[in-house]
């Protein structure tokens, strides 16, 4: 790994070009805090591939903090200074210049402090251009001086719409329902506006839900004993399951989306969902990105590159040498190095697991 130079060692060795990068910004940093701060920031080896990418680019992000560039650089920024870091740059606002402390907003690949990252529109009561604070039911955008006019309660009005459709269901049991739904007041609004006009959603038109909480509506109706909700069937195969994603404006499980979104692999040929994509942006299947070596990562029991299985404080590890608990078997009663078993959610031992 030592010999990489560039870009190619960023993809081969990520956390290791990130280290010896801010090594180079902040030499006084505790490099074993730094790598739990990268850790943190970017745990899975893609992201962190990207955020070795784009330091290995421009180093000198860890120093100026401007934008543009990736969120997951700037949230490193803010996580490695909030660690103890001197010489590293906060982000910097990009309309404002002014350095961000906590969380920040992007729009695209440029850096806002909440004050600057809100959109800004005509207020539909006032006429003003002011950041968006809220929206009505017909979609205006409001500001901060100017409340929405509906000041109805909404989960009266949600009481009021489901009483009608389910008369035995308590309004109590309503109400929690919708808090479980939407926690927010302001999602809650929405979702009472939302029913209030399409009451059908409730009642087997639910894959035409324009927001998800009026499928998680449903469910905890369903689950406080409702009998006249009915959960929606998927648009695409029919079948009464949870409708995950959305297409065409309207809601489908995930066998149908994997279905539409699935390509030929570029490496394999085989049709499948997108695992990934390699250098040139051309789609993986989740095999060949597991399979391609430049996912592979040295062994820390065995020293082999190979995919990871695993991950513990000592480093990753292969399938073979991936930790085991000492637990025991469910099926021999052995006691010894054991797993957790994926169908039983039983140990069992590795005789069993040959057999």
């Amino acid at each position: 790994m030592t010999g990489l130079d560039g870009r190619d060692r960023a993809v081969a060795d990520p956390v290791g070009a990130i280290m010896d990068l801010l090594a180079q910004a902040d030499p006084g940093f505790e490099p074993d805090t730094a790598r739990r701060v990268v850790k943190d920031v970017a745990p899975g080896r893609a992201k962190a591939r990207r955020l070795a990418l784009a330091l290995t680019d421009r180093p000198g992000l860890l120093v100026d903090g401007r934008s543009p560039a990736p969120l997951v650089v700037g949230e490193l920024l803010v996580a490695i200074r909030a660690a103890g870091a001197e010489h590293v740059a906060a982000p910097r606002c990009t309309d404002c210049d002014r350095p961000i402390q906590g969380t920040l907003a992007r729009m695209g690949e440029n850096w806002y402090c909440h004050v600057c990252g809100r959109p800004r529109e005509r207020c539909f009561s006032c006429g003003n251009m002011r950041p968006v604070a809220r929206r009505d039911r017909h979609g205006e955008p409001h500001c901060l001086r100017c409340p929405v006019r509906d000041s109805r309660d909404p989960d009266s009005l949600l009481v009021e719409v489901i009483t009608r459709i389910d008369p035995p269901l308590a309004p109590g049991a309503i109400i929690a329902a919708a808090s479980l739904a939407a926690p927010r007041p302001t999602a809650r609004r929405r979702l009472a506006w939302v029913i209030e006009d399409r009451p059908g959603l409730l009642t087997g038109d639910g894959h035409e839900a324009p927001i998800p909480a009026v499928l998680r509506l449903i469910d905890a109706l369903c689950e406080a004993g409702a009998t006249g909700i009915v959960r929606p069937a998927c648009s695409g195969c029919g079948r009464v399951t949870p409708l995950t994603r959305l297409r065409d404006g309207l809601r489908i499980c995930r066998r149908c989306s994997i279905a539409a979104r699935s390509v030929p692999c570029s490496r394999c040929g085989r049709t499948r969902e997108p695992g990934g994509r390699d250098g040139q942006g051309l789609p993986l299947c989740s095999r060949c990105v597991l399979n391609d070596p430049a996912n592979h990562e040295h062994c820390t029991s065995c020293g082999h590159l190979k995919p990871v299985e695993a991950r513990t404080d000592a480093g990753p590890f292969c399938w073979n040498c991936r930790p085991k608990q000492l637990l025991t078997c469910a099926i021999c009663g052995r006691h010894g190095p054991a797993e957790i078993s994926r169908v039983t959610g039983e140990p069992w031992c590795t005789a069993c697991q040959q057999r």
